[in-house]
């Protein structure tokens, strides 16, 4: 079944103001820097905000990747989360993610397991994905059992959790127990109608940087393939989904669409629309009244999860 959530019919006061200082920042960057640079600037900067008090990251690599646990503090059950970032597969700002994923594993009452993968263009498809898969497999070789698993990832890093469930499908993994994603491209070979009708109002994302990622990524194969755009895919067997997008964000049509197309399939998916919100908008300020309720959804979602 689907369902379609929606919360916060006005959009909350700190999140004009962040969503202004966003389109702020872009208009400076990108407007002045190719996207590599902008990559080495920010890359320089602490993470934002830290992972909630008392939480324990440590790095350290799982095999080739460059990897981290975020431990919250409290109690914690079995469940282990994957996340997978973001960047449009061409950033690799995994450590900018700490406070938003301490906060995630915090809502879930979960460990947190990230990585970073290869980037495009230099490593276009299939690597991230390939990377994605060897993190996986590190975890099951590690002697934590699938259903325990959740993939999350946000933007870039949702379409990567969701092709990685269909890859382990053909190379006969198990599946997770289920996954969560946060404004996922689902369609990279045509712009579903939120390109245009949401063009001003996300805060984050352009038409311009989309079809830049969307392109370096794909490598000029067909974006039709399946493991690029999960849309296309036989979405039938899928583990409970939850999948959370901005009302204002341009992926706004790939995220209905693609519930839809899991609904048809019999996939147990739950789509959640947050009014007024742009791309990722729980990593821009994970502070936000609305990124506070959307990680209290995430933790109430995995933690309903049959065990």
């Amino acid at each position: 079944m689907r369902r379609i959530e929606c919360y916060f019919i006005f959009v909350s006061i700190r999140a004009v103001v962040t969503r202004f200082f966003i389109r702020l920042l872009n208009r400076l960057t990108f407007s002045t820097v190719g996207f590599r640079w902008k990559s080495r600037l920010l890359e320089r900067l602490p993470a934002f905000p830290p992972p909630p008090a008392g939480s324990k990251v440590t790095r350290f690599r799982a095999g080739a990747l460059p990897a981290r646990w975020i431990v919250p503090p409290g109690p914690l059950g079995r469940d282990v989360i994957l996340y997978i970032h973001g960047g449009g597969w061409i950033y690799g700002w995994m450590f900018l993610y700490d406070g938003m994923v301490g906060r995630l594993a915090a809502a879930c009452g979960a460990r947190a397991f990230g990585f970073s993968y290869r980037l495009a263009p230099e490593c276009p498809y299939p690597a991230a994905l390939e990377d994605s898969l060897s993190a996986y497999r590190f975890l099951l070789d590690s002697g934590i059992s699938h259903r325990d698993v959740v993939f999350m990832g946000d933007s870039a890093g949702a379409n990567l959790a969701l092709v990685l469930m269909l890859t382990c499908r053909l190379e006969g993994l198990p599946l997770p127990k289920a996954a969560v994603c946060l404004s996922p491209p689902t369609d990279l070979s045509s712009p579903g109608p939120t390109y245009s009708t949401n063009r001003v109002t996300d805060a984050l994302l352009s038409v311009s940087f989309a079809r830049l990622a969307l392109s370096a990524y794909a490598g000029g194969r067909d974006a039709r393939d399946p493991l690029l755009s999960p849309l296309y895919a036989d979405l039938r067997g899928l583990p409970a989904l939850l999948i959370q997008a901005g009302g204002g964000e341009l992926l706004l049509s790939d995220a209905v669409r693609f519930a839809g197309r899991a609904r048809e399939a019999g996939v147990p998916v739950t789509l959640q629309v947050y009014p007024g919100m742009w791309h990722v908008f729980q990593l821009s300020n994970p502070d936000l009244p609305e990124s506070r309720r959307a990680f209290r959804e995430i933790g109430r979602f995995v933690r309903s999860l049959p065990a």
